[in-house]
């Protein structure tokens, strides 16, 4: 498969660091991670990524792109360096007999510690071997190797790979490509700038959706927006992380021109991760599917159930910090050889850590794994009493669920009549929380729905805080009637009526688009309902409807409140509302702040700039703001700059900076770019200034 460019990022693992769950989040925001021209900038590097993360194919890659910048650079496989030796193992024997005769930085990229020690070969050999090689110019060498998580020992790999290719003795030249203010965000998480005397471990990071985007477009997924959504209503972004993955859901998509429910991609990912990738370790693994699955179906139940969140990997030497928090799969599966655990354990259903332990790629996956060993054992003729005794209990003389297996619960309710229906009475919110409720028959559903909002109303919840992936699921227009009934419930709890406008939402049921008409309009409903059925009726209305909207709100501005106005703007702008109607309503806010950096109507707005497919006369919108920023009374007398409109100047900034590439002058366009001067002097592109 061709290359795609898709800027991946690398995680440093070290002993203090955070729990991989926290390093992703932090990397999913920009605030953790190196780049390649960091890693490249270091004497000695391990990558470790499991089985579809692209390693491979980013190792060749940065090989081309170095060699095409001039630079010695040679790639080969670890196993072919251990059985050949450095030289016959190249592609390029020339460029490092050049190499070893110049002065200059050589960078060698070496593939596969995983494939090696699987064929038996000993990580040692190929460290000496390429020493020897390289001889004194090991010094001005810069080595990366890669490995499965799975296959890299820790305390024995790093220490071969330190001491017979110490990084301590590159003099590399001083340059530091780190991202400066990221670093210092995160210095005080331990993510502090790594020694350069010791080799640097890291792991490849996850693929965010703007990298799943770029990867899909690059593999020619027509409708990316439609694709994407599908990702988002099936709950399959968990699937799309690894390259790999994202590629089956793209095959997937293609053959069927969909994806799948949430239950069918979960049985889909799963079969596909227990496939084995790589055509020639078949040769040394004769595990069935069925054995497989059974396999990591005891393994899932076993964490579950002794609630614990890893696996030791055999033969690894144990840390003892989290030795309490390991299950040993050879106590699970006692009748398992050893080898065939290892081979087990580096399916891709598997994912690292920490060193020395290994825990499901997803919780989702463990849970769903869980759940059918419980059916499992329900069908080979376990108790259903029994199951029931591990699944609920009973406190002060009421039936409850145990908490760490509600989402158990709920996937074996999709299968189990007699768990649903318990399930059903005791707790509904669990088929609405986890599982796949859009499996259920629509008059479960229905039932689901109703009974839900009558505990609601019973105060048996606190709320109604459902996840927006679980609502997306749970919504489809054959539950119009039922949201009907409830919505137009006189008393009906406010928490409920936001989970209903929700539903309508994301499930397009534009049967209930009357009654969310009204709600908008409702001055009696509380403002947060209002802004909901806003973003409901922008999704189902109808074109008249949304036109009402618009013109109610016009007719009498002053008496709408600030929020459903941006709310109304942000929905309905251009496709609805023309740029005059916008301007109009500007005056309308006056109590803005910049304190609500990922919402308001400065974020509103400057969304909908930087939206480059919205089609609208930005130039009016232009001169109509800066008409407002030069209104008077003035901030300062000589500074003509609104007292009242003064938080427009960022908002002109972005304007100006979208309208530029064009190459329309404007005496409107160069008075804006002296506002936005004006503004910087002032500190008002940071802060919004009032009369005192």
């Amino acid at each position: 498969m061709q290359h795609i460019e898709l800027n991946r990022r690398f995680i440093e693992i070290q002993e203090n660091n955070q729990e991989p769950e926290s390093r992703r989040q932090l990397a999913a925001f920009g605030y953790l991670g190196f780049s390649w021209e960091d890693l490249l900038n270091h004497p000695r590097v391990v990558i470790l990524a499991e089985a579809g993360m692209g390693k491979t194919q980013e190792l060749k890659a940065q090989a081309e792109k170095l060699r095409s910048q001039g630079k010695y650079t040679f790639f080969c496989r670890i196993e072919d360096l251990i059985e050949e030796g450095l030289e016959a193992s190249l592609d390029n024997e020339v460029d490092f007999r050049n190499w070893t005769d110049s002065s200059d930085f050589g960078y060698f990229l070496l593939d596969s510690v995983d494939e090696a020690k699987l064929r038996g070969k000993h990580l040692r050999s190929a460290f000496r071997k390429l020493s020897k090689a390289l001889a004194s110019a090991v010094k001005r060498s810069i080595i990366i190797i890669t490995s499965r998580i799975s296959d890299w020992e820790p305390l024995t790999d790093l220490q071969e790979f330190s001491s017979k290719l110490p990084a301590d003795i590159v003099k590399l030249p001083e340059s530091d490509t780190l991202n400066t203010k990221k670093r210092n965000i995160t210095s005080s998480l331990g993510d502090s700038k790594p020694s350069k005397d010791k080799p640097l471990v890291v792991e490849l990071s996850p693929l965010l959706r703007d990298q799943q985007r770029v990867f899909a477009e690059a593999q020619r997924v027509n409708d990316l927006d439609i694709f994407f959504e599908s990702i988002d209503r099936s709950n399959s972004h968990i699937f799309a992380q690894r390259p790999e993955d994202l590629l089956e859901l793209i095959a997937y998509w293609k053959e069927f021109g969909k994806l799948g429910s949430h239950e069918e991609m979960h049985e889909f990912n799963i079969n596909i991760k227990l496939e084995e990738r790589d055509k020639e370790r078949t040769r040394f693994s004769n595990l069935s599917k069925q054995k497989k699955l059974g396999g990591v179906r005891s393994l899932a139940a076993a964490l579950t159930l002794c609630k614990k969140s890893s696996i030791s990997i055999p033969e690894s030497v144990p840390d003892v910090r989290f030795r309490d928090s390991s299950i040993q799969p050879k106590d699970v599966l006692p009748d398992w050889t050893d080898s065939d655990l290892k081979i087990l354990l580096q399916y891709p259903v598997f994912d690292q850590e920490t060193y020395g332990r290994i825990r499901f790629h997803h919780r989702s996956i463990r849970e769903y794994l869980t759940a059918c060993w419980f059916q499992e054992i329900l069908e080979k003729g376990a108790p259903l009493e029994e199951v029931e005794d591990l699944l609920f209990k009973e406190i002060y003389g009421e039936k409850v669920a145990i908490p760490s297996l509600r989402s158990i619960i709920a996937w074996l309710s999709l299968w189990n009549e007699k768990i649903r229906k318990k399930t059903l009475e005791i707790a509904p919110d669990i088929l609405l929380e986890g599982g796949d409720a859009a499996g259920l028959p629509v008059e479960i559903r229905d039932y689901l729905l109703r009974r839900y909002a009558e505990q609601i109303a019973e105060n048996k919840h606190a709320d109604a805080d459902i996840g927006f992936a679980e609502i997306r699921r749970f919504s489809h227009p054959d539950l119009a009637g039922a949201i009907l009934d409830l919505l137009t419930c006189r008393h009906q709890d406010r928490a409920i009526k936001h989970l209903l406008l929700r539903m309508i939402s994301f499930g397009d049921i534009k049967a209930c688009a009357e009654e969310v008409q009204a709600i908008t309009l409702d001055e009696q409903e509380d403002s947060q309902t209002r802004v909901l059925a806003i973003e409901a009726l922008a999704s189902i209305g109808t074109k008249l409807q949304k036109r009402h909207l618009i013109n109610v709100i016009k007719s009498d501005a002053k008496l709408w409140p600030e929020d459903l106005i941006e709310e109304t703007i942000s929905h309905l702008f251009p496709d609805e509302m023309d740029v005059e109607e916008l301007v109009a309503l500007i005056p309308c806010f006056q109590h803005v702040s910049r304190k609500r950096v990922a919402s308001g109507v400065i974020f509103t707005l400057t969304n909908i700039i930087l939206k480059s497919n919205l089609c609208f006369d930005r130039e009016y919108l232009l001169k109509s703001f800066v008409e407002f920023v030069r209104s008077e009374p003035f901030i300062h007398e000589d500074t003509p700059i609104s007292q009242r409109y003064n938080w427009l100047c960022p908002v002109i900034t972005v304007l100006v900076e979208s309208i530029l590439p064009t190459g329309s002058i404007s005496g409107y366009l160069l008075e804006a770019i002296e506002i936005i001067g004006v503004s910087k002097d002032h500190g008002l592109l940071n802060r919004v200034v009032v009369k005192q």
